[in-house]
């Protein structure tokens, strides 16, 4: 009867949230002071590669695991962005992503080269 009681005490012990370990998490915070060019997301992604695309109301930004790369709109770029405010992203095959703006515009990024398609506007 000793025995049980000391057992049953010991498995008390063990499953007791003190005794437990915390779980390992790799979570990193997105915001501006680590490179994020504006603090509100509309759309977030993930490609084939594994980088993270994100959609702002300051422009187009990948995310590598490390920092950010951001795309801003330049009116003198044909080839870019048609504005910073992204309304929200979609995903396409062959790895590419829609980027819906909030005309009912959109474009397409290629995301293995950087680069963006003329859209409808």
């Amino acid at each position: 009867m000793k025995y049980a009681f000391v057992a049953i005490m010991l498995a008390m012990c063990a499953w007791s949230p003190h005794a437990q370990q915390q779980a390992y998490t790799n979570q990193q915070p997105f915001g501006v002071e680590v490179g994020l060019p504006q603090s509100y997301i509309s759309g977030i992604i993930q490609d084939e590669d594994g980088f993270i695309w994100l959609a702002t109301q300051d422009g187009f930004s990948r995310y590598d695991g490390r920092g950010f790369k951001t795309t801003h709109y330049d009116p003198k770029d044909t080839a870019g962005l048609a504005a910073n405010t992204i309304l929200s992203l979609g995903r396409q095959v062959n790895n590419h992503i829609t980027i819906y703006y909030s005309r009912m515009t959109l474009t397409c990024a290629l995301t293995r080269s950087n680069a963006i398609l003329p859209g409808i506007h």
